[in-house]
């Protein structure tokens, strides 16, 4: 996929949709309703995938079945330890080209 064609999606919470919506990727609040979130997710076919943990916990069993091949990092809630910061942050700059 061409640099102009690199699609993003997030899903998570308000906020965490408001910081993706502000980097131009597509988003879908997630408010506990899968039906409405995976429809949106359908449009973005081909996208690369960005969670929240409390969203993807909710959304993990039917997301993989749904979009196997479909590429996604998942977000840990703040205060986590996260032994793979780094590389998440360096997807993230090779997903939406921001480093963070």
């Amino acid at each position: 996929m061409s640099p102009e064609e690199k699609k993003v999606f997030a899903c998570g919470e308000n906020f965490f949709c408001s910081l993706f919506a502000s980097l131009g990727a597509a988003t879908a609040e997630w408010k506990g309703d899968e039906a409405e979130v995976f429809e949106k997710m359908k449009a973005a076919q081909g996208a690369f995938f960005i969670f929240s943990q409390s969203a993807f916990e909710d959304l993990k069993k039917n997301f993989k079945e749904r979009f196997a091949d479909a590429p996604y990092i998942v977000f840990p809630l703040p205060g986590e330890e996260n032994r793979i910061e780094r590389e998440i942050a360096e997807l993230v700059k090779i997903a939406v080209g921001v480093e963070i």
